[in-house]
């Protein structure tokens, strides 16, 4: 199975950075993250990641209780992400990385769940965005998730979807566009190896443990779901 993979794909890295910062903010969602111990321990994942010194006090977390969730607003930001694409199932208006149950905490990972083409959102005017997405080597596409980190931000230990999940043994996968790094990779790690996703363009199992460690800048992204192609492995190109 394959963690992480370099693509040789190139785009207007100033174009794509300029209608992300057109979206308004307030679109965004703010990534709180659940209080378990496979995300907050400071031995978690073997002591991999520097990150976890920064987790118990200072990071957005939320649990439940009593059937309710209860939000801790820390003093460290994570990441805002925008979903720009929906599926006619779920309201418009819905943050399209998860679905949250408010009465048993229940978190379903919406690409996982609807795996078919999604459709674009039409709030937002994402003109070159879209064009560069077309051209990735999917079947077709799911969710396509804006991602921005604002400075000093970090994103801890964490996982998209379970081990056992069938998403990508069924040929499902993400592309990441790293458009600002904020002078941070994204760390993988797998088999107690650790990989650096600091290619402009990548594919990442998401599937497995990793992280951002808090950047020097603002870090801006886009991840990319769907249906790759059999011979995405020799894709390259430019947009």
């Amino acid at each position: 199975m394959i963690v992480y993979r370099a693509i040789d794909f190139s785009y207007d890295k100033e174009r794509m950075c300029r209608e992300i910062e057109s979206v308004p903010m307030s679109l965004f969602t703010k990534t709180i993250f659940p209080w378990k111990t496979n995300y907050f321990a400071p031995d978690a994942f073997n002591n991999w990641f520097v990150g976890t010194r920064y987790m118990n006090e200072n990071v957005s977390r939320w649990y439940m209780e009593n059937e309710k969730r209860v939000d801790v607003h820390g003093t460290v930001e994570t990441p805002y992400t925008y979903s720009a694409s929906w599926v006619p199932e779920e309201p418009v208006s819905r943050d399209y990385v998860f679905r949250f149950d408010e009465k048993s905490g229940k978190i379903d990972k919406l690409h996982t769940l609807y795996q078919k083409p999604w459709v674009w959102k039409d709030e937002v005017d994402l003109p070159y965005i879209r064009e560069v997405v077309k051209q990735l080597p999917f079947e077709f596409v799911q969710l396509t998730r804006l991602i921005v980190t604002p400075a000093g931000g970090f994103c801890p230990v964490h996982q998209d979807e379970s081990r056992k999940d069938p998403y990508y043994d069924l040929g499902f996968g993400k592309i990441n566009f790293n458009i600002k790094s904020g002078q941070q990779p994204l760390e993988i790690r797998a088999d107690d190896k650790t990989y650096y996703g600091d290619a402009d363009t990548f594919y990442v199992n998401s599937a497995f443990p990793h992280a951002v460690s808090p950047t020097a800048e603002k870090r801006v992204q886009i991840q990319v779901c769907g249906k790759l192609k059999k011979d995405w492995l020799s894709f390259r190109g430019q947009a």
